[in-house]
């Protein structure tokens, strides 16, 4: 019997990578992937989604550029706001992992209160922060903003993708997403194999897949 990988066999996941990574396929790698300003949030990582099939309307990215503040004690300007939350987590570059937090940083987002502080790295707290962020914002949600910051930590930022929770058989909540990938991740044969799955692809700047990413294509792209 064939090994498996995430529920499906290993041959069937390589494949699965090797069609999504195909120059000739539509596909975004490796343009979204490639992020030549790690610690700067630019417009084109704001119009990133669209390679991922999310485009964000252009009002919102409109409105991530306005400060109502600025303009005379006007309201608060959610997207703005959304927008100045993603500049601090970008500027927050402490190497932290998906896979290396402890299990507890995952299982306390189910209880987890909008706005309570986070434990754990920074980055980890300063992305949570960002989710929060966006429910504040009408018309984007936790996709948008995964699909914003992903590109900018691959390491550390899930994928929240209808596809990809459809896989894993879970609801519209990022949170048991986020838990469900991360107990893959966890799991040493699993990350193993996504490890060796990932290695041998990398964008056009030479940055490597990592075992996210590979997890995320895999659960993502239909069976062939």
């Amino acid at each position: 019997m064939t090994a498996g990988i995430l529920g499906i066999p290993f041959e069937a996941a390589a494949q699965r990578l090797a069609d999504y990574t195909d120059p000739s396929a539509a596909y975004a790698l490796p343009l979204y992937d490639d992020d030549p300003s790690r610690t700067v949030l630019t417009g084109a990582d704001l119009a990133a989604p669209a390679l991922l099939s999310y485009p964000i309307r252009g009002h919102y990215l409109d409105q991530m550029g306005c400060d109502n503040r600025e303009a005379g004690g006007g309201d608060p300007n959610p997207y703005r706001m959304l927008f100045e939350r993603m500049v601090m987590f970008v500027e927050t570059d402490d190497g932290a992992v998906f896979h290396e937090l402890p299990d507890k940083e995952l299982t306390s987002l189910t209880t987890r209160r909008r706005g309570e502080d986070v434990s754990g790295p920074a980055s980890w707290g300063a992305f949570i922060r960002c989710l929060d962020a966006a429910a504040d914002c009408p018309g984007l949600t936790s996709v948008a903003v995964t699909k914003i910051l992903h590109r900018k930590r691959p390491e550390l930022v899930p994928l929240n993708d209808s596809r990809v929770r459809e896989f894993f058989g879970v609801s519209h909540r990022y949170d048991q997403l986020f838990r469900t990938i991360h107990a893959h991740l966890r799991d040493p044969q699993t990350f193993k194999q996504l490890r060796a799955l990932a290695e041998p692809y990398q964008t056009t700047q030479g940055r490597p897949m990592t075992p996210l990413r590979a997890l995320d294509i895999i659960a993502w792209m239909p069976s062939s």
